[in-house]
């Protein structure tokens, strides 16, 4: 038996320090994780040892993902990937770190994760080492981390992220896989047809007036279309610069930010993507949270930090003062248009029978089950909408130049 020190806190935050004899560090972890704690740090008393760390290295080798050269999402993926199943094992955060900085990663990968252990070392929590990266961690995962944190749910809280940012990730791969197609014949048909308005069409048009031929409408929009771009690009640039700033401007203000939002949430097609996505984010980490007995006021103001759309973010700190207020939580969204009325169906009856973390567990698996839906009909809607706009782009381009020849040979003959 080896005697091991360690810090470990509840669910409610509160710390605890003490020693226990056990044959191995896992087995010390996992004694405290029995208790209903979560560790913070946990080391021999002679001295601190990581003679643990090689025996997880197949566990590592296993949840890799497979495409890791880069620093950004995929390695987002595999961090959140890799530390809960390093958390399950009852391992400190710390030495869970260690672990992915002695499994070799690739170079910028490994540097990441030895910054990040850098700074926990130097007293930071692990959100605010991963805030300290925002290429790589996003406001809501750093926010959602802090929440685990705080909860003892971080291994939870990671599972499921990787889970939904693995979904996210592929569906967005087999879309632009799906547009690359479409998307390079449009690039080659709007470069012909520049070529062909600023070289060919002038030309075409004073032979027509040369002749008094009457040029046909789709050739005098081209030709407006031309003039203006060569003889007022700088203004047509500048307004569009100034344009730009402006939406930047206001998007960055909050009241403007929450009206952008909620009327993104309306957009056709893609709307109703996001909403149910932001939602199945939303109820999955409130379900998590009281499962492991967070109270529901401080789960929801756990959760509002990391909803990236704002007015959601503001639904949810509503939904909070409503019920520190009295109100039933499921009266909270139920007038509410970016709320699904299935997913309040769902909480009012979970809040009702007093099952409420289960309904928000099915409620978040109904949300994700219909995003996913309508991302993979958007994926079959994209390639053959995308080449019948080119088809029609390129239907008025050739009917502007046909045309004028018609009448030419009308005015000839």
């Amino acid at each position: 038996m080896e005697a091991f020190s360690y810090e470990a806190c509840n669910k409610h935050g509160e710390r605890f320090a003490g020693e226990l004899e056990a044959e191995t560090i896992h087995e010390a972890a996992q004694m405290i994780r029995r208790k209903g704690l979560w560790v913070v740090s946990l080391h021999p008393n002679e001295m601190f040892s990581t003679s643990c760390i090689p025996s997880v290295f197949t566990i590592l080798e296993r949840t890799r993902f497979s495409s890791r050269n880069g620093i950004g999402r995929e390695a987002t993926i595999l961090f959140l990937r890799q530390m809960s199943v390093l958390l399950q094992t009852g391992m400190p955060i710390h030495q869970a770190l260690q672990a992915l900085v002695e499994a070799r990663g690739t170079q910028r990968y490994t540097q990441l994760i030895q910054e990040m252990l850098s700074d926990l070392m130097n007293g930071s929590s692990l959100s605010d080492a991963m805030e300290k990266h925002p290429g790589v961690f996003s406001t809501t995962v750093s926010s959602l981390t802090r929440a685990g944190e705080m909860s003892g749910t971080l291994e939870q809280i990671f599972a499921s992220m990787a889970d939904f940012l693995e979904r996210d990730y592929r569906a967005r791969e087999k879309l632009k896989t799906v547009m690359m197609y479409p998307l390079a014949l449009l690039a080659v048909s709007l470069f012909s047809m520049g070529f062909m308005t600023v070289f060919v069409m002038p030309t075409l048009a004073l032979l027509l007036q040369n002749l008094h031929a009457a040029l046909p409408l789709p050739t005098r929009i081209l030709l407006f279309l031309s003039n203006a771009m060569q003889q007022h690009f700088l203004w047509l640039l500048l307004f569009l610069f100034l344009h730009l700033m402006g939406a930047v401007y206001l998007y960055r203000q909050l009241s403007w930010r929450r009206r952008i939002d909620r009327c993104l949430l309306f957009l056709p097609v893609f709307g109703s993507l996001k909403l149910y996505s932001v939602w199945r984010g939303v109820l999955e980490t409130l379900a998590v949270l009281l499962h492991n007995g967070i109270a529901l006021p401080h789960a929801l103001d756990l959760v509002a930090p990391s909803v990236g759309n704002r007015w959601i973010r503001h639904l949810v700190e509503t939904a909070r003062r409503r019920v520190l207020s009295g109100h039933a939580f499921c009266t909270a969204w139920q007038d509410e248009k970016t709320f699904p009325r299935m997913l309040a169906s769902l909480i009012a009856a979970g809040e009702r029978s007093g099952e409420l973390e289960r309904m928000l567990e099915k409620a978040a698996e109904f949300a994700a089950v219909t995003a996913e839906n309508r991302s993979a009909r958007i994926q079959a809607m994209a390639e053959p909408v995308l080449i019948l706009i080119v088809g029609g782009i390129v239907f008025l381009f050739v009917l502007s130049i046909i045309l004028p020849l018609i009448e030419t040979m009308d005015v000839l003959t």
